[in-house]
């Protein structure tokens, strides 16, 4: 699941089963450039020795896939034969590839053309009111269930919006819509795609997730991040340090209270993540709220800060490592750290960047070393996956190298443009500027870890 909402799995699996001549298909879910764009993501984390051939092409790594999904989805829309829903997602799905890359460049365009084709095609308009981008179209209709897939869709492209946004320090695109989409609701489950779903080592049996509320309280959590990021950063640029640390308590005040406000079956302790740390569906969630705050306050660790103690940085941080260390432990008995999350790696290098700062009279209930380690577990697992956990552990070995973790780390695509994730751009602070606005992709939040 992680960061693919924006595809209803139900939908596309219905469209991908569907006999090639059969009755209704219009294959509206799924497209060829939107399965290779899927296999793209999905053979990054085990793709091993396998390898096929398929209309003269070999795929025999993940980038073939990329590449193809690419070549066709740009060849529909040159045509202009594409379609609408599966061009979105088939965007979406190379823009967060090249997130894993860092090619943080290609992973906003990418996002972006997806964005363009979205509100060109009206996707933000309840389907009930209009169709395709005719609003007086009304003799098309569309039937209930078909209303709450494309509603589905477009808030997970909101949330796909607001996530590569905040990873990149940028503003989101779709904020300033005026949609009216309505809140997305839970759809039925489908029959006989039991193999699709999480398989829970605990529990011993496929999980199914209604993912509506977490959409809806994600959105607000960004929403939330938007807001006080403008705040924050701007009196940061003009040295106002003491509105700037009010500004922030605000935030922190605010967000605590998202949390604790949240419906009980997706509210969490240290204690549920001790139990359920292993669990991709419920840590998901989770993550994005820990890598907002962490990104909030990891800058002012060493602040003054006399407002409220128990919005201090320093706890503040101390508090939501210590529970990462707790998920990420949990989640190393039942699954390999190769199949760490993209939000895992983004979190395992703050956590780095962060714990030396953390003031040396703070109490831990886990020794900064262990910290460090687990963290560094985190990027040497995922270096064969990710570019970006690979530049971030060889940085990690040249500062940390007293610490005695050493890992085998996979061996770079040789596609890969190595300036472009310079160890400078690896989670710069967030600094969010108006959309009119020229920015350099110096500012993402993937942080630096230039100890110098």
């Amino acid at each position: 699941m992680e960061n693919n909402l924006y595809i209803y799995r139900e939908s596309f699996l219905t469209d991908f089963f569907r006999e090639e001549n059969g009755p209704n298909n219009s294959l509206e879910y799924c497209t060829e450039d939107l399965i290779y764009a899927i296999c793209a993501i999905g053979s990054i984390i085990d793709f091993g020795d396998d390898y096929f051939m398929y209309q003269g092409i070999l795929f025999d790594t993940p980038e073939k896939f990329y590449y193809q999904a690419k070549y066709l989805i740009f060849q529909k829309l040159n045509s202009n034969s594409y379609n609408e829903i599966t061009s979105i997602q088939t965007l979406l799905c190379l823009s967060y590839f090249d997130l894993g890359r860092g090619n943080d460049l290609s992973a906003w365009t990418l996002a972006g053309i997806a964005f363009r084709i979205g509100t060109f095609d009206n996707f933000e308009l309840d389907p009930r009111l209009t169709v395709g981008n005719n609003i007086l179209n009304t003799h098309l209709t569309l039937t209930e269930y078909e209303a709450n897939v494309k509603t589905r869709i477009y808030w997970g492209c909101v949330i796909a919006d607001s996530y590569i946004s905040f990873v990149l320090g940028k503003s989101p695109t779709l904020r300033h819509l005026r949609a009216t989409m309505p809140h997305c609701k839970n759809l039925p489950f489908l029959k006989g795609i039991e193999s699709f779903l999480y398989f829970d080592p605990v529990a011993k049996t496929p999980i199914i997730v209604n993912i509506s509320r977490p959409l809806e309280k994600l959105n607000v959590l960004y929403q939330l991040a938007n807001r006080y990021h403008d705040l924050v950063y701007r009196d940061s640029s003009s040295n106002n340090g003491l509105s700037t640390l009010y500004y922030l308590e605000k935030f922190n005040v605010d967000i605590f209270h998202w949390k604790d406000s949240l419906p009980r079956d997706l509210y969490w302790t240290k204690n549920e993540l001790k139990s359920n740390g292993y669990n991709i569906n419920l840590m998901f969630f989770r993550y994005q709220y820990y890598l907002i705050l962490l990104s909030f306050n990891r800058d002012f660790i060493d602040a003054d800060n006399s407002l409220d103690e128990t919005v201090s940085p320093a706890l503040i941080c101390t508090s939501a490592i210590e529970d990462l260390y707790t998920s990420i432990q949990c989640f190393s008995k039942f699954h390999s750290l190769k199949y760490a999350s993209l939000n895992m790696v983004y979190l395992a290098i703050l956590g780095i960047q962060i714990v030396p700062k953390l003031p040396e009279n703070i109490a831990l209930t886990v020794q900064k070393k262990s910290l460090i380690n687990i963290f560094g577990s985190v990027l040497a697992e995922g270096a064969s996956v990710y570019e970006i956990a690979k530049d971030a552990y060889e940085a990690y070995l040249a500062n940390f190298k007293d610490l005695g973790l050493k890992h085998n780390i996979g061996s770079r695509s040789p596609d890969t443009d190595r300036s472009k994730h310079s160890l400078n751009h690896i989670l710069a602070p967030v600094s969010f500027r108006d959309v009119q606005e020229t920015v350099g992709f110096d500012e993402s939040l993937i942080p630096s870890l230039n100890y110098g």
